[in-house]
């Protein structure tokens, strides 16, 4: 396991494991837990976007909150803006 639990869940010990899986998978660059999250991220956000994927499950998978995920990943543009403006038009 990456990241084990237990006695075994060292911080030395995880950081040793995420070393060796890198060197497996025959990474060469500088990779860290965070660029997996990232990267993991980046690509939910774009199915959130595409809506398969529902953004609440993945904020709570994460850890993290909407907000956050909005800004950190969404990246939305003016278009996004009017096509909520436009929902909310249709309700009121």
């Amino acid at each position: 396991y990456l990241f084990p639990f237990g006695p075994s869940a060292h911080l030395k010990c995880i950081k040793k494991r995420f070393r060796t899986v890198v060197r497996s998978a025959g990474i060469k660059d500088h990779v860290t837990p965070y660029n997996l999250r990232h990267t993991f991220l980046t690509e939910a956000a774009k199915r959130v976007q595409g809506g398969k994927i529902n953004l609440v499950n993945i904020v709570k998978y994460a850890d993290t909150s909407v907000e956050v995920f909005e800004k950190t990943y969404l990246h939305l543009t003016h278009a996004d803006t009017k096509t909520v403006s436009n929902i909310m038009d249709d309700f009121i």
